[in-house]
């Protein structure tokens, strides 16, 4: 666990960086890949994904209002997601 050992320094990882009291911890490198078209592909696929099977969700959860003893239902099947 990262932390005082001692009142000279600040252990970081283990005992591997020696830090001076007052110095801020360095954020972790980062793994060098940024989000490219790969990304952008996968994000547009979620998206796409999720709105077709929400219009299909709304689409089957409005078969019954179809039905004419049912049509009053329509408008509250329209309005309630």
């Amino acid at each position: 666990m990262p932390g005082w050992r001692g009142k000279d320094h600040w252990h970081h990882n283990g005992g591997d960086d020696h830090l001076p009291p007052g110095t801020e911890v360095p954020d972790p490198p980062g793994d060098g890949k940024a989000c490219g078209d790969d990304c952008k592909q996968k994000v547009a696929t979620v998206v796409t994904t999720a709105a077709g099977a929400y219009i299909i969700y709304r689409c089957v959860r409005m078969i019954p209002s179809l039905a004419p003893p049912l049509w009053w239902t329509i408008p509250g099947n329209i309005a309630a997601p």
